[in-house]
């Protein structure tokens, strides 16, 4: 029979007990810290141990429940003693407890010199310390890599620690190396020049040295993935078009808007007419909508719109989001931007914009990202520019991120989402009415890649293509980045970073003081090439919209008839459903990358891809009337793999090959690195 208990104990009333906590999701989801889950559960436990005496009162100024006889449980009897009595014995006991062991500890620590006592606390304080930091550091790796991956790199950098592991994988590295660059490059390069010529040379010398090395160039027309956008009827003359625009503003500079106030309109009307095709303009049928706005470009950007469109909750694929102008369903739209230089620093800007927005509304410090696996590159070189931790985003069945992994990965440190439309490897929209869902729930911004389709999707739209929405017309969009040296046919370096209104692109710009005067930019460069500014104006306005439609109509022909072919070959297959110009073709029995090789014999420039290993083709406007050819091409290239029993041991399939399979995800970076340093 069990002792019974007779100890009086006070009501819980009076204890003062709160109710648990319960932990928010964003909470739950945070990066293990040591401070966010020890700390909560570690002070009730401290404070019960300093003061088990004091939670036990006398006995005589407590009401008394009785024992519980023969041990058990009165709480068949639901008169409020016997439950509560049943729980402040069982209280009383676990205080006893505390106040015994404390006992112990102070007789034992009793017989310590303070001294000592003082130096382990500080001992344990700074090792805790460093061992909070090193949890916290590997449970962000793992939230952002996943746990196989963290737990495969650090088992590769312990063998490397083994004798000779080092030496031998750095053998195998020079061997992979020397094969990238090859010899006929390495004896090329002792022929560059090293310094500055004693005498300068006269312009036709200049530019007939020039012709010789541009002619020693890979014959890139019509066999390039991307590149190169331009073609057709109408290259040289548009080409002619940008190289006298260039000529003529050559030697201007938007840093200084007094001296150039023609530099400040190109850039606002090319913001302009770019945010019209994306829901943010004054055209009436800027964004494909049936209302439209009712703004105009302003001054230095353009203006917002209020349309109608209420938002694309539970849109699928190919329908349209609403009807309106594309205000989003948020009233106010006053969509701005600039000018950049490329599609990475309109990245670059956006994340930069979204930090610090989040920053300046919440009160974000250790902001976070979420990116589809399929995203641009673009964004490892943010979070590792602007101290954002990066947190990867699967891709489904369908090459679309995982919305339900993206509302996973959602916590209160979220500052941004990222979406493409398309991505770069497949040519996909990833679902973006849903991730605007996710970002207006959170409060987070929600940034869209529209780097390779700004100038063609809105046309595709309108040519009837079914296409999911993409554009600020999608509730929680809060910025969209757009090349215009693609699909726009603007010079090479012209990009647009259009953000939803002027408050987010205002905590972007930097504002300096300094004993040059007043400074103020609004992106990473400070001096820009007023030139290539000049000639993306001078693109856009000579194409206009009735040229892009024409432009889009044969791009998304050729593009169809690509992926149609290559799905008559036997041996490959399309990855995915492209929603526009950019096909990737896999094999689940050749190698995919020989297949590449193949094709690079025969004059074509693809783009090798992994994580499915894979390889596609941007169609541009150089491919149009190449598709025939690059189908046969692409035919003999998979039977030359398929009746070849021996793998290639030149080109780049053994390289791509190997960074593909090979776990140690170092040496692949280590290689790569290699390889960028011997180019220049």
């Amino acid at each position: 029979m069990a002792p019974a208990i007779t100890s009086p104990l006070p009501p819980l009333s009076s204890l003062a007990i709160s109710p648990p906590i319960r932990e928010s999701r964003s909470l739950q989801n945070s990066s293990p810290r040591l401070s966010r889950t020890a700390f909560p559960i570690l002070l009730p436990l401290l404070l019960v141990l300093l003061f088990a005496d004091r939670l036990t009162p006398p006995a005589a100024a407590l009401p008394h429940y009785g024992a519980v006889p023969g041990g058990s449980c009165p709480m068949n009897n639901w008169s409020d003693n016997g439950y509560w009595g049943v729980i402040e014995a069982r209280a009383h006991a676990a205080l006893a407890a505390a106040q015994e062991w404390r006992g112990a500890a102070n007789e034992a620590l009793g017989r310590v010199e303070p001294l000592q006592l003082l130096v382990a606390a500080l001992l344990a304080a700074v090792v805790g310390g460093k061992l909070a930091q090193v949890a916290g550091a590997a449970g962000a790796q793992i939230r952002s890599k996943g746990l196989v991956p963290t737990l495969t790199a650090l088992f590769f950098s312990l063998i490397r620690l083994l004798p000779g592991v080092k030496a031998f994988i750095q053998e195998q590295q020079d061997k992979a190396r020397a094969q990238i660059v090859g010899g006929s490059s390495s004896r090329e390069r002792a022929q560059w020049r090293k310094r500055l010529p004693d005498v300068g040379a006269e312009a036709e010398e200049v530019l007939g040295e020039m012709r010789a090395l541009r002619d020693k160039d890979k014959a890139w027309q019509g066999r390039c993935s991307g590149t190169v956008y331009v073609g057709g009827e109408s290259y040289e003359k548009h080409m002619k078009l940008i190289a006298d625009a260039y000529t003529m503003f050559q030697h201007t500079n938007p840093l200084h808007p007094d001296v150039f106030p023609s530099i400040t309109r190109f850039e606002a009307e090319v913001v302009a007419m770019t945010a019209a095709l994306l829901g943010g303009g004054s055209h009436p049928e800027a964004s494909w909508g049936d209302g439209g706005s009712d703004s105009a470009a302003n001054g230095e950007e353009n203006g917002g719109g209020k349309g109608g469109a209420k938002g694309a909750k539970g849109v699928k694929r190919g329908e349209k989001a609403g009807k309106g102008g594309g205000s989003g369903g948020e009233g106010g739209l006053e969509v701005c931007g600039n000018v950049t230089s490329g599609g990475s620093e309109s990245i670059l800007m956006a994340v930069k914009a979204s930090r610090d927005y989040m920053r300046a509304k919440k009160g974000i410090t250790r902001p976070e990202m979420i990116v589809p696996v399929s995203a641009h590159a673009a964004y490892d070189k943010a979070a590792e520019y602007f101290q954002v931790q990066l947190l990867r985003a699967p891709v489904a069945d369908d090459w679309c991120v995982e919305v339900d992994a993206v509302r996973r990965l959602c916590t209160r440190n979220t500052v941004l989402i990222v979406a493409s439309a398309p991505g770069f490897p497949h040519g996909i929209i990833d679902p973006i009415p849903e991730l605007g869902e996710i970002a207006a729930r959170w409060g987070t911004c929600l940034h869209v890649d529209c780097c390779l389709g700004g100038f063609v999707l809105p046309f595709a739209k309108k040519l009837g293509y079914p296409l999911p929405p993409f554009d600020f017309s999608v509730p929680g969009v809060t910025s969209i980045s757009v090349d215009c040296h693609k699909y726009g046919l603007a010079p090479k370096g012209t990009s647009v970073v259009l953000y939803r209104n002027r408050e987010i692109r205002k905590v972007r710009a930097k504002v300096t003081e300094w004993s040059g005067g007043l400074y103020v930019s609004p992106s990473v460069s400070g001096s820009r090439s007023g030139a290539l500014i000049a000639g993306a104006w001078a693109a856009m306005r000579s194409i206009g919209m009735q040229g892009y439609m024409d432009i889009t109509r044969r791009l998304m022909e050729a593009s169809k008839a690509v992926a149609a072919g290559i799905s008559r070959i036997k041996g490959v297959h399309v990855v995915g459903q492209p929603d526009m110009t950019v096909v990737a073709l896999a094999s689940d029995h050749l190698d995919i990358y020989r297949v590449n090789d193949a094709m690079s014999q025969k004059g074509w420039a693809l783009s090798a891809l992994h994580k499915p290993a894979s390889i596609h083709l941007c169609v541009t406007l150089q491919h149009v009337d190449a598709v025939d050819t690059f189908l046969a091409d692409l035919q003999a290239a998979v039977d030359e793999v398929r009746l070849s029993p021996s793998p290639l041991s030149q080109g780049m399939a053994p390289i791509y090959g190997a960074g593909n399979r090979m776990p140690d995800r170092g040496a692949v970076k280590e290689l790569l690195l290699d390889y960028m340093d011997s180019l220049t």
